[in-house]
């Protein structure tokens, strides 16, 4: 009698209706979260210096403590665009990866349940 139950929906190839949650999700909210507080950290520090009137505290009165702020903060926030943009494109290269994934299992649950059908069909004749 095991032949004529019906197979439950994970048998018969229909997804659950609950989708699972993506790993990185987690992540990606902390590191939206650190990423706002340091640009917020920045704007603050360039707005205390250009507030200051270009004279920092307890730095050298030369051209050359300027060009190396300038220079420094350049490379911050060139490398800061660089780990934003290298995170998203993975984040997305993830995200397609896991429905390619999603895709090849109901695939393969779908050739399970006809190729089921298929032995039944050769046991009943």
């Amino acid at each position: 009698m095991a032949g004529s139950s019906s197979p439950s929906p994970v048998e018969a190839g229909q997804a659950s209706p609950a989708r699972p949650r993506l790993a990185y999700r987690g992540p990606a909210w902390l590191f939206g979260l650190v990423l706002a507080i340091s640009l917020a950290v920045l704007v603050i520090s360039l707005a205390a210096a250009l507030s200051a009137g270009g004279r920092l505290p307890l730095a050298a009165e030369d051209a050359e403590s300027n060009l190396a702020l300038i220079v420094s903060t350049a490379t911050s926030v060139v490398s800061l665009i660089g780990l934003l943009s290298t995170n998203l494109m993975a984040w997305r290269r993830e995200a397609r990866d896991a429905r390619e994934a999603e895709l090849d299992l109901q695939r393969q649950r779908l050739e399970l349940e006809k190729l089921r059908l298929e032995l039944e069909k050769s046991r009943n004749s």
